[in-house]
Parts: C-alpha cells; structure tokens; sequence
C-alpha cells in the first residue's frame, strides 16, 4: 500500500509541482486549495503526512491553523510546513503549533530549517 501524502498550498503552479514530483515517487497525493478544503477531506481520511502551506489564500496564518485543527484529529500525524515565508515570527509561531518540520522552499533566501519540533514519528514508518 502506498503512503498518502496530502499537500494544502494556495498556489496552483506550486501545488501541481509537489504533486507531479511525489507522484512520481510512488505516493499517493492528495491536493488541497485552502483550509476549509482540507480538513473536509481530513474529517473522512488523514493522510500519512500533511505537507502544508502557511499562507492560504486570505488567510495569511490558515497553515498554522490547519496544523492546531489536525493535532486535535491526530497528537502524532506528521506535519510539514513548507513556505517561502521565512521571518522570525513565522519561526515562532510554527514552534507554537508545531508541525512535525519546517522548511523555506527554494524561492526563499534562506532554505530549509529544522524546529526543534522536528523530532517525532517518520513517514516512512
């Protein structure tokens, strides 16, 4: 069985993108626009890891609030943030509703950070 990885990001372009290249890795994908979208989706099936976006849409914290509403479906569903939003307080408010990692994608000027949250179940586990 394959592992499903589910992606929430506003942007099409970059939602298409992490989509084809997991895919392409023998995931299952699951694609999200917004928040509302998703934990519609997540209510009926939670993904194996969640792979979301900070910025949804209007809503320019949605991924942390995404990330509260899935601990409370789930203490131990792996949680990815990945953003080009890279400010210290983004940094501390994702230690405050802590994904499982966080990152910068590669359009931001410092890439890939690792919480201290980071530490937790594997998705390949």
């Amino acid at each position: 069985m394959s592992r499903r990885i589910a992606i929430v990001e506003d942007d099409p372009a970059i939602r298409a993108n992490y989509a084809d290249v997991l895919r392409r890795q023998g995931y299952e994908v699951a694609v999200h626009p917004d928040r509302a979208a998703a934990m519609l989706a997540f209510r009926t099936r939670l993904p194996d890891l969640a792979v979301v976006d900070i910025g949804l849409g209007d809503e320019i914290d949605g991924g942390f609030t995404l990330c509260r509403d899935l601990r409370g479906l789930s203490a131990t569903l792996p949680i990815i943030f990945l953003t080009a939003r890279d400010s210290e307080f983004d940094t501390v408010s994702g230690l405050r509703s802590p994904p499982s990692s966080a990152g910068s994608t590669p359009r931001a000027p410092r890439r890939g950070r690792r919480t201290s949250s980071s530490v937790g179940p594997s998705a390949s586990t």
